[in-house]
This record gives structure tokens, C-alpha cells and sequence, in this order.
């Protein structure tokens, strides 16, 4: 919220996995349209990644989105991960291809790790 106070181009992306879904049938069906959408989530001040990996990544074709995501952003633009996995986790989520190191590694070698324990209620 408070990027949006400080008037920064972000998007909360509540659903990771059905944002990439939404992205491979896109890429699937109109190539252009495609590379649009993907330049726009690309070139927006902060990206808010919420419920990352909550499953895994079916397929190589959502695998190499979301790398190339990553990999455009990286540097350039905020990119804030949210995931109830600690990174050491997502390999399971991501498969053991060098696409999900690549993932695994951009993020955490060039963030901020934060960690939120639950309370006593689990909240």
C-alpha cells in the first residue's frame, strides 16, 4: 500500500500460479498480445508476487515465464516475493531443471530475505 502512496506503477498479483497459467495460454494464442502483457508486468516499479509457488510450476513453458520475468526485472524493478516456503523449499516447487535454480538463485542472491514467524494461533 504504501508504494501506492508514494505513486509507484504497482501490481499485487494474488494468485502466482494463476497469473503464469493465464500468461502460457496467452503466449499459446496471440504471440503479440503476449509480449505486451509481459512487457508491461516487466517494466512496473514494483511487482508483488503473493502466494509464490504455493504449487508447483507444471510445465517448462511457466517455468521459462517466470525466469524470464525474474531475469527482466532483476536490477531494474522492485520485486516483492511472498511465499509460505523458505527459498530452500522452492526447489521442490520449481522441479530440479537449471531454470528453477536460475529462479531460486536470482531471488535470493540479489534480495532481501524476511522472514515472518506465526504467532500462537498460527496467525
Amino acid at each position: 500500500m504504501e508504494a501506492c502512496r508514494q505513486q509507484y506503477r504497482t501490481k499485487y498479483l494474488e494468485d502466482t500460479q494463476g497469473f503464469l497459467e493465464d500468461l502460457e495460454l496467452l503466449k499459446a494464442s496471440d504471440t503479440k498480445k503476449f509480449k505486451g502483457k509481459f512487457s508491461y508486468y516487466t517494466r512496473l516499479q514494483v511487482l508483488i508476487l503473493d502466494d509464490f509457488l504455493l504449487m508447483k510450476v507444471p510445465n517448462d513453458t511457466q517455468l521459462g515465464i517466470l525466469f524470464n520475468l525474474i531475469k527482466e526485472r532483476e536490477g531494474q524493478r522492485t520485486t516483492i516475493v511472498c511465499s509460505q516456503f523458505f527459498p530452500e523449499g522452492w526447489k521442490d516447487q520449481l522441479g530440479s531443471s537449471a531454470l528453477g535454480d536460475a529462479i531460486t538463485r536470482r531471488i535470493v542472491d540479489n534480495g532481501y530475505l524476511l522472514y515472518i514467524a506465526a504467532g500462537p494461533n498460527g496467525k
